[in-house]
């Protein structure tokens, strides 16, 4: 076990988690509209790219923030809880 390593990956975790908080607390504004049109809007899309929610599978070498996959569920609940 590296613990550099584990604190590492768990201050990206938490720095995701608060940019993913960040942007929900926009998304809901959008969100009706978004169901409506049945689509994501692409201001959605440009700030959800720029949390770096989608690199979170990705890996380091590659330009990623390579998380825990566990994060995936948590990240996409809170995206969906935001346009209720």
């Amino acid at each position: 076990m590296n613990i550099s390593a584990d604190a590492f990956l768990l201050q990206e975790q938490n720095t995701l988690l608060a940019k993913t908080d960040e942007l929900c607390s926009q998304l809901g504004e959008r969100g009706f509209e978004n169901e409506k049109q049945a689509r994501i809007d692409p201001e959605t899309v440009d700030q959800i790219v720029a949390a770096g929610i989608m690199k979170m599978g990705v890996p380091k070498r590659y330009g990623g923030i390579e998380v825990d996959y566990e994060l995936f569920p948590e990240v996409s609940l809170r995206l969906g809880h935001a346009c209720l």
